[in-house]
């Protein structure tokens, strides 16, 4: 079976700090072809602009690489605006990617922060996924 998952910063930033953590092994999962990542421009820009944080001492060119290989392995959608509110706006786009690729796949959205989305059994932990690839 096929997975897709929009994956959280937070849980990209622990996957690429902590490589032998839970989401070090989703990220993996991403990269063997067993979870396939979904986002859009947005999503890929965040990426980007917190990866490059000096605290996490990483080169521009790993990020390329790390943000290239992402693109390699998902798809980019394009979403559509939904009129939920969210405490952090910057949430949001991680849920409008997640809700319109639920139109046509079961996909889920891999989070460290439950609490700042909606209610849904598709949001899920890092470890709450494996849990249910496995």
């Amino acid at each position: 079976m096929k997975f897709y998952a929009v994956i959280d910063t937070n849980v990209l930033v622990s996957a690429v700090i902590k490589p032998d953590s839970v989401p070090g092994i989703i990220l993996k999962l991403v990269f063997y072809g067993e979870l396939r990542p979904v986002f859009d421009s947005k999503i890929l820009g965040e990426y980007e602009m917190v990866l490059l944080r000096p605290k996490f001492g990483l080169a521009e060119s790993e990020v390329d690489d790390i943000i290239g290989a992402l693109e390699a392995a998902g798809d980019n959608i394009r979403s559509r605006k939904l009129d939920v509110q969210f405490t952090d706006i910057e949430d949001k786009k991680f849920y409008e990617v997640f809700s319109e690729k639920r139109r046509d796949n079961e996909t889920y959205l891999i989070t460290g922060n439950i609490k700042h989305f909606p209610e849904d059994e598709h949001i899920v932990t890092p470890r709450q996924m494996l849990d249910i690839m496995i």
